[in-house]
């Protein structure tokens, strides 16, 4: 207990107490007015856990500080008081009390530090302001926010995950030059990527031309893909490519779909550097064909790797304008022969795979290609254009050339002519048969000449001369 004389009115008058980079505190304090036989000045200090003690003395009436090295201003706000006393062993009341700030983090979410401190005592403040740095050094301290002078709070976001040093700095509402700092605190913030990983969701040829791949990404924080790609002549190109955004694709041009399969594997890094890693791969299919004993045999290169695997392949020829599906074959199916005679392509076969995926909701197209059969031609002896259904028409019956081409070199060209010699029909197209009329009257039985020339695909010259008889 303090024993009070009331002789001993003045007591020192508390200036500031500040918390420094090593947790020392710096106690300042204006001197009283001189009292008579002056001894010295006491200085009191107590924590939550400590009583008030002495902790020190000082004998000369003119010092205005004194440090406490003890570092308790790191665990715990500190308080302190002062007095003066006499000769005669009087001491004067305690100056109001000065508490220390004391600042803690913690970590809760992923890339945030929170920041509580306790309230500064001592004088009126204008405003907080709190600071942060990588590396406990002043010069290291940036100011992060400026705060009103009863805030006690903030939190510090979008962090990564290296150790983060805060200072909390109150500034007297008087006088701007006087300022109180906490104690320093730090944290490495709580971070995490998700399990997740990101997805080539399908990878797929686009018009014989381009690769088009699009992707999954999991995460919703700043960040980009990775896109790393693979083909046999370079091997694997790490960064091919960068993306952004939830659902992010990309149109992959430095190919060449009709000579080697591509791959593509993805991965995010986040803004901080750190990385998922790779998620599944998509593998383009390559499709590759012969002519044999005059039929297309196909095979292709499986589709990998979507999750829910390959239900099945689509053989698909280009007919009419459209690419029209000729066999649905298993996952595990990777050839195909073509029986078929298509008279009405008159151009090169034109095939290309589609996989369907296990799930049914995405599919992938490989490299579209040509096969040429051997042009030929057969053309019927006679016809019957009676209405019957059967034989109505005279046409020739060709695999492999041009037909209707707008080129007039590459035009197929019929004639029919009576015994005469009088032209009774010409046609353009392979499919436009003679019906046996002229100019709208049933032509009578009997030998008819025609002259048929086209051009195969194959550059073969089909020319046919001949007869053909029309019966009734």
């Amino acid at each position: 207990m303090l024993v009070m004389d009331s002789a001993i009115n003045e007591s020192p008058l508390l200036q500031n107490v500040t918390v420094d980079l090593n947790h020392a505190v710096e106690v300042t304090w204006k001197n009283p007015v001189p009292i008579r036989k002056f001894d010295e000045y006491r200085i009191y200090r107590s924590t939550p856990t400590q009583p008030w003690t002495k902790v020190g003395a000082f004998t000369k009436s003119t010092d205005t500080l004194w440090t406490d090295f003890s570092r308790l201003a790191k665990d715990a706000p500190v308080s302190y008081r002062m007095t003066q006393s006499d000769r005669c062993a009087i001491e004067s009341y305690p100056s109001p009390e000065f508490v220390t700030i004391f600042n803690q983090v913690q970590s809760s979410l992923h890339g945030e530090n929170e920041l509580k401190w306790t309230a500064f005592k001592g004088y009126n403040l204008s405003e907080i302001r709190v600071f942060g740095a990588i590396a406990n050094k002043q010069p290291d301290y940036k100011l992060l926010s400026v705060l009103p002078a009863n805030a006690t709070e903030y939190v510090d976001k979008n962090l990564c995950p290296v150790e983060k040093f805060y200072r909390v700095k109150a500034i007297s509402v008087t006088d701007t030059n006087l300022v109180s700092f906490s104690n320093y605190a730090s944290k490495i913030p709580f971070y995490e990527l998700p399990a997740q990983v990101p997805m080539v969701k399908v990878a797929t040829v686009e018009g014989n031309k381009n690769v088009s791949v699009s992707f999954t990404n999991p995460y919703t924080r700043k960040g980009e893909l990775i896109v790393d790609r693979y083909d046999t002549l370079y091997g694997w190109l790490n960064g091919f490519e960068k993306l952004t955004g939830n659902s992010p694709a990309l149109t992959d041009n430095h190919v060449q779909v009709n000579n080697f399969i591509y791959q593509y594997k993805v991965k995010y890094r986040d803004t901080c550097g750190l990385e998922s890693d790779y998620g599944n791969r998509g593998t383009t299919i390559l499709l590759q064909g012969i002519v044999q004993n005059d039929m297309p045999y196909l095979k292709w290169s499986s589709y990998k790797e979507w999750p829910s695997g390959v239900s099945h392949y689509l053989v698909q020829i280009w007919r009419n304008g459209i690419f029209e599906t000729q066999a649905k074959v298993n996952s595990d199916t990777l050839f195909w022969i073509d029986e078929k005679i298509y008279m009405d392509i008159d151009t090169a076969y034109i095939y290309r795979i589609v996989a369907i995926s296990g799930d049914l909701m995405d599919s992938s197209i490989s490299n579209y290609k040509p096969l040429t059969l051997d042009s030929r031609m057969w053309i019927p002896s006679a016809f019957s254009p009676n209405g019957d259904g059967v034989n109505d028409l005279f046409f020739p019956v060709a695999v492999g050339v041009y037909n209707d081409s707008p080129l007039d070199e590459l035009r197929f060209w019929m004639q029919i002519y009576n015994r005469w010699g009088e032209l009774l029909f010409e046609s353009n197209n392979l499919f436009i048969g003679w019906d046996g009329t002229f100019n709208g009257v049933d032509c009578p039985e009997g030998v008819y000449s025609y002259s048929i020339k086209t051009i195969g695909v194959d550059n073969a010259k089909l020319i046919r001369k001949g007869t053909v008889t029309l019966l009734r």
